[in-house]
């Protein structure tokens, strides 16, 4: 009986768990499509010297933007179903910090599109 309760907890805690990382993985994908459209808006004004990254602009420069947004959707397509392997079958030490990770992530990115966001409106 212990064992059933205990599992259930388990189970109930991987849920909850996954909820969290769906909502937070949607708004870091949000925030990458931002952050894309804004450094488009910047590039188109300012030409290359807008991209400070320089594995973004060697990407920018040899696939373009339709080869970059490719990438990024192959990226999180991959991302969300290993990170759900993760969070089922692994450790709940595992979901526990890759939820820490993923927001710190999210944070940033949603960061990064602020920041464009106020340098456009110059």
């Amino acid at each position: 009986m212990a064992s059933a309760l205990i599992a259930s907890r388990d189970l109930e805690l991987r849920a909850a768990r996954w909820r969290k990382f769906q909502v937070v993985f949607t708004l870091t994908c949000i925030a990458i499509a931002l952050d894309l459209s804004t450094t488009y808006l910047g590039f188109q004004r300012e030409g290359a010297r807008f991209e400070q990254n320089g594995i973004a602009l060697f990407l920018i420069q040899r696939i373009g933007w339709v080869g970059i947004t490719a990438i990024l959707l192959v990226a999180c397509t991959a991302c969300f179903k290993s990170f759900k392997t993760v969070y089922w079958k692994l450790s709940l030490r595992w979901s526990l910090w890759l939820n820490v990770l993923l927001i710190a992530a999210c944070a940033f990115r949603w960061l990064v599109v602020v920041t464009d966001t106020l340098w456009l409106m110059r």
